[in-house]
């Protein structure tokens, strides 16, 4: 008994194999081998305004990933190398607060932030004009 195989004309034993072949191919490339970073900021519990730079540097390479904050204060950023990482949020005023972190393949990694503002001092914006 020749199984299935033998039974089929010749070129479709040669298409049936190169199909195979296709489909392992696919599944291949499709397993991950990269990390993601999700989280929020805040400040005094509150969160923050979108557009604050999130920054994760490799410990190993040096190599920063970046993203900004959204509306909520949420953010993400994917396609990371598995390794070491510093977690940093900046504000406008140039202040930074940072977290480690060790990222495996396939993690998704959740890190919130909150910044470091001094307690009881407020942001004050005054306008003045006149009429």
């Amino acid at each position: 008994m020749e199984g299935i195989m033998g039974c089929l004309p010749k070129s479709w034993r040669h298409a049936a194999a190169a199909a195979l072949v296709f489909l392992l191919a696919g599944t291949a490339r499709a397993q991950v081998s990269t990390a993601t970073i999700q989280g929020h900021v805040t400040s005094g519990g509150a969160p923050v305004p979108a557009g604050l730079s999130v920054t994760a540097v490799s410990k190993e390479s040096g190599f920063v990933y970046k993203t900004v904050t959204l509306a909520d204060g949420s953010y993400t950023i994917t396609g990371l190398a598995p390794g070491q990482y510093e977690i940093r949020i900046t504000e406008p005023t140039g202040v930074a607060t940072s977290e480690p972190l060790t990222l495996f393949v396939g993690d998704t990694a959740s890190v919130d932030l909150a910044l470091n503002r001094p307690e009881g001092k407020a942001e004050e914006i005054v306008v003045v004009g006149t009429r």
